[in-house]
């Protein structure tokens, strides 16, 4: 009976210190390479650097799990925020795409403004601005369209539902 409690005590002194030493490795995974940079999945989260080499940005930090980050053949972009304050990390992002989809349910906690999606897509140098994910509220639907611009120069409109966007 000793040798057999002995034997347990050594098996699950094992197996605790196995556990204790696991690493968390957070491996580089999903490249996709473009003419200028490279965009690439680490931790969970999509990073982009230039192909030139450099210091990597962090575009998303969310608690899920990102995947499959690419690059369009013809050139086109796209980006896209769902519910966020505004970020460094979304203008770096949304730098010098073509098309930005950008939340605009109000500012607070997790969310934008129409102008501050406004000032991000200013900050980002993007081409067109459409503003999502914004309250139904179709009498305000002209001074959020105006909120935006006041902050950025370019195109401003409201997505709809299952609408389909030409780049």
């Amino acid at each position: 009976m000793l040798k057999r409690s002995g034997f347990l005590l050594l098996l699950v002194l094992f197996l605790c210190g196995a556990a204790h030493g696991q690493i968390s490795a957070k491996l580089m995974r999903y490249m996709d390479v473009s003419d200028s940079q490279i965009a690439f999945v680490y931790g969970g989260d999509i990073w982009i650097m230039p192909k030139t080499g450099g210091t990597a940005i962090q575009v998303t930090h969310s608690p899920g799990e990102e995947s499959w980050p690419r690059f369009s053949p013809d050139g086109k972009s796209i980006a896209y925020s769902g519910d966020t304050e505004p970020a460094q990390s979304l203008v770096e992002l949304a730098r010098g795409v073509d098309l930005l989809l950008h939340e605009a349910t109000g500012e607070g906690p997790g969310h934008s403004s129409p102008a501050q999606a406004g000032d991000v897509a200013r900050q980002a140098g993007v081409g067109r601005l459409v503003l999502v994910h914004y309250p139904p509220q179709p009498d305000l639907f002209d001074i959020w369209l105006e909120q935006a611009q006041s902050s950025f120069d370019g195109p401003v409109e409201l997505g709809r539902d299952m609408q389909v966007l030409n780049l």
